[in-house]
């Protein structure tokens, strides 16, 4: 069988492409750093993890599916839109990363926001999603990571105004669920990150936190050491439910299901 292959390096990564005669369409099948292959293997940059933190750590128990990030503050209509349409919504102004998260088998997580953010697999499972496919993490060591210091998006991600939704299906109240991050280590501000801008779209799992087994949206700023959350409502176990973290500059708000559960402002509240 004739099949159609091409490899190319653009002086950071080697990416190679395939295409079958019966295809109308060239697949990307690797794409790889010159440092080398693995999450242990990078060296600069800040980390963001999807399913665990940048690092691997504090991995999710449950499925993700439909992950996107945006520069911007999306308004309430579009945030219900987000919620009732799923990977069918057309709301593309500001969109850094959208992963539905349909690649199946294939180790590399590709991104339709038109900034080619790959993302790599480190572990999950291609399961059935809320819409399509979606990612099984088994709670131990599975994520996905992307790289900053290899992608488009590193002067986006540090934007004072970003809105990060995902749909997730946990299986329990007491573990602590990283959905999507900005952050790869236990510090405050953490070293590694690019203007030490973090923020996190997770659960909290402190039993003796009054937010315990509830869905949770943080943000460290630039020249802070203290992080601010804003929490929504209790994790119901092996349902699908739609969280989006919204920051624009000031307010920390969180979103399920297209309702706005919790907000907090920088001036009122420390962590």
């Amino acid at each position: 069988q004739w099949v159609f292959i091409a490899g190319t390096y653009d002086g950071n990564r080697i990416n190679l492409y395939r295409a079958k005669l019966t295809d109308n369409f060239l697949s990307l099948i690797d794409s790889d750093p010159m440092v080398g292959i693995g999450p242990n293997l990078f060296t600069s940059g800040t980390r963001y993890g999807i399913g665990a933190r940048g690092d691997g750590a504090a991995p999710l128990d449950g499925k993700v599916d439909d992950v996107r990030i945006y520069d911007r503050t999306l308004n309430k209509e579009e945030l219900e839109a987000l919620f009732l349409q799923g990977k069918d919504n057309a709301i593309n102004k500001g969109l850094i990363l959208h992963m539905p998260l349909d690649d199946g088998a294939s180790t590399i997580i590709q991104d339709f926001s038109g900034l080619n953010n790959i993302g790599y697999k480190n572990g999950p499972v291609a399961q059935e999603g809320r819409s399509g496919k979606g990612y099984k993490f088994d709670g131990n060591n599975d994520y996905i990571y992307i790289q900053e210091s290899e992608n488009a998006f590193s002067s986006d991600f540090n934007s004072e105004n970003i809105t990060v939704s995902a749909w997730v299906s946990l299986n329990q109240t007491n573990h602590w669920d990283h959905i999507v991050t900005k952050r790869a280590c236990d510090t405050n501000p953490c070293p590694s990150e690019v203007n030490n801008f973090q923020w996190s779209l997770q659960t909290d799992a402190d039993p003796g936190s009054p937010n315990y087994g509830r869905y949770a949206f943080g943000v460290l700023r630039n020249t802070e050491t203290n992080s601010v959350w804003s929490y929504g409502s209790k994790i119901t176990p092996y349902q699908w439910t739609h969280v989006v973290g919204v920051y624009d500059g000031k307010n920390l708000s969180i979103y399920v299901n297209g309702i706005l559960e919790g907000r907090q402002t920088f001036s009122n509240y420390r962590r």
